[in-house]
This record gives C-alpha cells, sequence and structure tokens, in this order.
C-alpha cells in the first residue's frame, strides 16, 4: 500500500513539473509574439504622420528630443520616435499630444512671446513651424537666424523657466526623462515612463525584451530536459537492478 501511495505521488509531482514546464513555455513565447506585435504597431503608427492613436493617454517618451516650459508651468516635451509633443501641467500629469511636422529627424523647441511653440527641425528646408499652445498649426516662417544650431547647442545646458528653474532631459533613448531642477540643486518633478511599459517603450527596449525572453526559454527547456534525463537515466538503472 505504501509503495502504491509512492507511486501515486511521484506521478503527480512528475505530472505538476510537466504542466509547470508547459505553462512557462507558452507564457514565454505568447509574451515574445506580443512583442513582435509591438514592433509591427510600431512601425505602422510611425509610418503616419498625422495619427490620433490613443488621443487620452501619452505615448512611451522615446527618442526625447527637447524640452519648454511655458509662463503657465505647462512642459512640452518633444518625441523624435512618433514626431509628436506631450503636454504635461506643471506636477508632470499629462495632459494631451499633438502630431507636428518635423519630416523623421532632429528638432529643437523653443516659445515665443505669445507662448507658442516653435519648432525648429533639422529637416525643414530652413523653415519654422509655430503652434499655438494648444497645438494649433499658427503658421510657417523661414530661419533667417539659424534657430536650429542656436537650439542646438542649448539642449544640452537644458531649458530655465521663468523662475530660474532648469529643466534637463536625461537618457533620451534607454530610459528617457525630464528633470525640473530647483536654484537650491533639489529635483522637483520627474516625467518619465512607468516601470511596466518598459518592453513597449520603444524599438530598442522591445528588442532587448525578445532577447530576455529568449534566454528564459532556453533555460526552462535545458532546466526540463536535464530533469527528463535523469529520470530516464533513474528508470534505466532500477530496471538494471530488478
Amino acid at each position: 500500500m505504501s509503495a502504491l501511495s509512492s507511486f501515486v505521488a511521484k506521478n503527480r509531482k512528475d505530472n505538476s513539473r510537466r504542466w509547470g514546464h508547459v505553462l512557462a513555455r507558452v507564457t514565454i513565447r505568447s509574451a515574445a509574439l506580443l512583442m513582435v506585435l509591438v514592433l509591427c504597431a510600431h512601425a505602422l503608427l510611425s509610418s503616419q504622420p498625422n495619427r490620433r492613436f490613443l488621443p487620452g493617454m501619452p505615448l512611451p517618451l522615446e527618442d526625447v528630443q527637447d524640452v519648454v516650459v511655458n509662463s503657465r508651468g505647462r512642459v512640452f516635451i518633444g518625441i523624435g520616435a512618433w514626431s509628436s509633443i506631450q503636454v504635461y501641467d506643471q506636477n508632470g500629469r499629462y495632459l494631451f499630444r499633438f502630431s507636428v511636422e518635423v519630416n523623421g529627424g532632429m528638432f529643437r523647441l523653443t516659445l515665443n512671446d505669445n507662448d507658442c511653440v516653435i519648432i525648429a527641425a533639422a529637416r525643414s528646408g530652413n523653415h519654422l513651424v509655430v503652434y499655438s499652445s494648444d497645438g494649433t498649426r499658427v503658421s510657417v516662417r523661414p530661419d533667417i537666424d539659424d534657430t536650429f544650431n542656436q537650439l542646438y547647442h542649448r539642449h544640452s545646458a537644458g531649458f530655465i523657466d521663468e523662475n530660474g528653474r532648469v529643466y534637463r532631459v536625461r537618457s533620451r533613448m534607454l530610459w528617457p526623462r525630464v528633470e525640473r531642477i530647483e536654484k537650491n540643486g533639489d529635483v522637483s518633478l520627474v516625467i518619465k515612463n512607468p516601470w511596466y511599459v518598459f518592453p513597449v517603450a520603444g524599438v530598442l527596449h522591445t528588442i532587448i525584451s525578445l532577447a530576455a525572453l529568449s534566454i528564459l526559454d532556453l533555460f526552462v527547456r535545458r532546466r526540463y530536459g536535464r530533469n527528463q534525463t535523469e529520470k530516464t537515466e533513474a528508470r534505466s538503472e532500477n530496471v538494471s537492478r530488478n
């Protein structure tokens, strides 16, 4: 009776491990498939200059180009990967976003006296595009003052608002964030991606996630294969003894 109970318990344990292995493999491969779909969606969305994808929620910060702050404290963040500007309030709460005409290249931001956002893009053909603070295109005018090159050199120092606070972009590609540095050196505002959007925050992030899933899948396969080999050897040894 004890031998039968031992056999049943061992068989149940083996089945539990087998199903655990199957579940792990299915989960890993489903996640990998999701990553591939994310790459396809990213390519599709990036190719649409006037897209309106989920306007009520922010897109992941990716390839952050520049940041400016108007007199009302609104923070405008230029995102190169999506050719758009996302707008936040002075506390870092997302408000809205709007697409901009930058032809897929590098661009910088500045403001005029009316708090309109002026975009100087590397591929703009020496023209500046002006948007109102609500994202409406106002005008296009020639860049006679070489504004892009001036803003390009200002970018590394950050944007200084009316109160002398510095807004600076950190880690533009892998884990981008925007910091507000007070006059006393304290960092009082950080706008960044939530940790759970890392796998879909950009092409680089998705590739890293796919590589991690591949390594995990290989580990699970080898571990289960090693367990199966040990079991087969143990059974062969028992048969030979009997």
